[in-house]
């Protein structure tokens, strides 16, 4: 490590401001970021000229996840109290399924002890949004619910057509959530008491879920009792069909 990057980090774990520090924290990380991702594309490059297909795919796959993250490093230096929150989504038809598939092989290959099961009833589930908000979204209450159960757990995945919405749930059989935590789980750094020991972070994943589907004009939520595991879910208009 340099003695500029020592720097810098010392500059944010001096920020006393938890708002401050999130906001150092973010931008440092973008220039890491930027360097893996010119080495994505070199290697891409490579991988093209020798015709190593396999590991092409792989380095493609890479990449979106870099962007990903990218996205969601901007989201979070944008993000303000939840009366002006400030997430855009670009609206497109596009099949939630493809989303919720994509998300399911992103965490199973990343957390192989940990057991997905898909639940996606047949045919295709239109709806007009941001691919890549709606991944956040799934990514979000998928990684929720991986760090607050074990690996005996499982979670899974599921999308349905209710009525003229579409329904996707992501449920596990762990501990469950008291009924009078639950209402404030989409609040602004809201996390259950106790929890921090468990898991990291900043209680902002259910708050930035909540803002997202509120921009696609649609509705979130859980359903839990005590020792009967989680339930969120969230429901999007139906899309014309492509």
């Amino acid at each position: 490590m340099t003695a500029d990057q020592s720097s810098r980090l010392k500059e944010v774990a001096a920020a006393t401001d938890p708002e401050e520090r999130l906001q150092l924290a973010m931008h440092e990380l973008k220039t890491p970021l930027t360097v893996i991702k010119a080495y994505l594309q070199l290697m891409s490059v490579r991988a093209e000229k020798e015709q190593l297909t396999e590991i092409q795919a792989m380095i493609h796959k890479t990449e979106e996840q870099v962007r990903k993250v990218v996205d969601i490093i901007y989201a979070t230096q944008e993000i303000k109290p939840a009366e002006t929150a400030d997430l855009d989504c670009v609206l497109i038809p596009f099949d939630l399924s493809e989303a919720a598939q994509s998300c399911a092989e992103a965490i199973a290959s990343t957390r192989p002890g940990r057991r997905i099961e898909l639940d996606i009833e047949s045919g295709k589930h239109i709806v007009n949004g941001d691919k890549d908000r709606l991944e956040q979204v799934f990514l979000n209450l998928i990684n929720n619910a991986i760090k607050y159960t074990d690996d005996s757990c499982v979670i899974r995945i599921g999308l349905k057509r209710v009525d003229n919405a579409i329904m996707a749930t992501i449920s596990d059989n762990g501990q469950g959530i008291p009924q009078e935590f639950q209402y404030r789980l989409f609040d602004r750094h809201y996390r259950l008491d106790g929890s921090a020991k468990k898991a990291e972070g900043r209680g902002l994943g259910l708050f930035v879920c909540a803002e997202i589907i509120r921009r696609h004009d649609g509705q979130i939520g859980v359903d839990s009792n005590p020792g009967e595991g989680a339930s969120f879910w969230f429901i999007l208009p139906m899309g014309k069909r492509i």
